[in-house]
C-alpha cells in the first residue's frame, strides 16, 4: 500500500506543475468546484424529465439505461470512498446520493409504468399467479420494484426521524434492489457482463468492510 501511496504522491507533484492538470487535481482531490450548493439543491429536479415519457413513449428504454448506469455509479462510489479516502470527490458525490436516488427511482418508475401499459399487463392477476415464479420475466421486475419502492419512500428526513436506527435497514434494501436488477437483466438477456458488475461491487464492498485503505 505504501508503494501505491508514494507513486500517487509523485503523480500529484507532476500534475501540479501543469496549469490545466492542477485544476483537474483540485477538482478530484480537493473538490474545489463552485456552485456545489446550487447543484445539491436543484439536482433532484432532473427527475422531472421522467414526465417526458408521456410525450415520447419510446424513451422508456432509455430511462431504464440511464437509471441502471446511475445506480451502478452510486453503489460503486460508496465503497470506493472508503477505500480511497484521499479522493475527496467521492465523498462529495455521496452527499448527492439522495438526489441521485430520486432521479433513479423517477426514471425507473416511468419505465415500469409504461412497460405495464404498453403490454396491457394486469398487475393484480400477475401477482396472484407469478409472484414466486422465478422463471417468469416479470418475477424479477416485481421484486426489485418492491425493494426500490421501500428505499425511495424512506429516503427523506422525516422517515429517518421516525425509523431512527431502523432507517438504515430500509436504505440497505438498495443492495437487494441492485442484486435483483442484475438478475433480472441476466435472465432476460443472458449476458454475463452484468454478473461481472455484481462481482466487482461485492469485491469492493468486502474490501471496504475490511477497512482496507489504499490512499490515505
Amino acid at each position: 500500500m505504501n508503494i501505491i501511496q508514494d507513486n500517487f504522491e509523485k503523480i500529484l507533484k507532476i500534475a501540479h506543475k501543469n496549469k490545466y492538470s492542477k485544476i483537474l487535481v483540485d477538482i478530484i482531490i480537493n473538490w474545489k468546484i463552485p456552485f456545489f450548493e446550487f447543484i445539491q439543491k436543484y439536482l433532484v429536479y432532473i427527475s422531472l424529465f421522467s414526465l417526458i415519457i408521456f410525450l415520447y413513449p419510446k424513451f422508456f428504454k432509455d430511462f431504464w439505461e440511464y437509471s441502471f448506469n446511475l445506480l451502478i455509479f452510486i453503489l460503486i462510489i460508496s465503497p470506493l470512498s472508503k477505500i480511497l479516502p484521499r479522493i475527496k470527490i467521492l465523498n462529495k458525490i455521496l452527499i448527492l446520493r439522495r438526489q441521485i436516488w430520486i432521479i433513479i427511482w423517477s426514471f425507473l418508475f416511468a419505465h415500469f409504468i409504461w412497460y405495464i401499459l404498453q403490454n396491457n399487463i394486469d398487475i393484480l392477476n400477475f401477482l396472484k399467479q407469478n409472484i414466486f415464479n422465478y422463471s417468469n420475466f416479470l418475477f424479477w421486475w416485481i421484486w426489485w420494484f418492491i425493494f426500490m419502492l421501500f428505499t425511495f419512500l424512506t429516503s427523506n428526513n422525516l422517515s429517518q426521524k421516525i425509523l431512527k436506527r431502523k432507517w438504515i435497514i430500509f436504505q440497505k434494501m438498495t443492495h437487494w434492489f441492485f442484486v435483483f436488477w442484475i438478475l433480472h437483466i441476466y435472465f432476460s438477456k443472458w449476458e454475463i457482463e452484468e454478473l461481472f458488475i455484481l462481482f466487482l461491487w461485492i469485491i469492493l464492498k468486502i474490501i471496504a468492510h475490511k477497512k482496507i485503505v489504499i490512499l490515505k
